[in-house]
Order: structure tokens, then C-alpha cells, then sequence
């Protein structure tokens, strides 16, 4: 159960913030290059997570026996984001980029301490 509602949550969170401007400007600043990018066509896919490779569990950590609690958080399932530029430095650029992302995870230990009524903290 816990899987699941993370999943929906999630899925709805990350999805209502990407609101991204079908077309815009982005200022490049990086001394000595000073120039102005034109991005336009702009499409992007509802980002997908999979929850059912979500795990945590505690655990020992194999060096000094340290109580950690172990996670491997699945980040992004798949998510596609497509876009046109063009942009004048020492002549005129343009072309098409896409950025593809798949099975994106990240694993995490946490070293958990625990208070004087039992309860555990990071």
C-alpha cells in the first residue's frame, strides 16, 4: 500500500510542476562567451516513476557495524524533453536537441540515531 500511494503522490507532484514555457530565452553568461539562446518547439513527456523498485531496509553497514537504513529510491522510470534553439555567437547556430532519461536511481544510507524514547532520527 505504501508503494502505491507513493506512486500516485509522486507521479501527480512531479507532473503538476513541470510547466515549462513552450518557448523562451535563456541568457548565457560564461565570460568570456555573453550571448542570448532562443529555444522554441519545446515538448516534453509526463515524467513516469516506478515505485515497485522502490527498497529500503535497515541494515549494518560491513566496515564498523554501524545501524544504517539502507534505500534505493527509483527516480525517474522514463522522461523525454525535445526542443529547437538557435543562438548568434561567432556566426548563427541552430539545431534540435532532445534529452532522453531512463531508469534513473539513486541508493542512499542514512545513519539513524536514536532518541532516549526509542524513536529513530537521521
Amino acid at each position: 500500500m505504501f508503494k502505491e500511494s507513493l506512486l500516485s503522490y509522486s507521479n501527480a507532484y512531479f507532473n503538476y510542476d513541470m510547466q515549462w514555457e513552450p518557448e523562451g530565452y535563456i541568457p548565457i553568461n560564461w565570460f568570456p562567451f555573453y550571448f542570448v539562446v532562443h529555444y522554441f518547439d519545446l515538448h516534453h513527456d509526463p515524467i513516469l516513476i516506478d515505485m515497485e523498485k522502490f527498497v529500503f531496509n535497515f541494515t549494518h553497514m560491513a566496515r564498523d557495524g554501524e545501524s544504517v537504513l539502507y534505500a534505493e529510491v527509483p527516480l525517474i522510470r522514463y522522461w523525454n524533453i525535445t526542443s529547437s534553439y538557435d543562438f548568434d555567437i561567432l556566426g548563427e547556430w541552430a539545431g534540435t536537441v532532445k534529452l532522453e532519461l531512463a531508469n534513473v536511481t539513486s541508493t542512499v544510507t542514512i545513519t539513524l540515531k536514536a532518541s532516549a524514547d526509542g524513536h529513530f532520527y537521521p
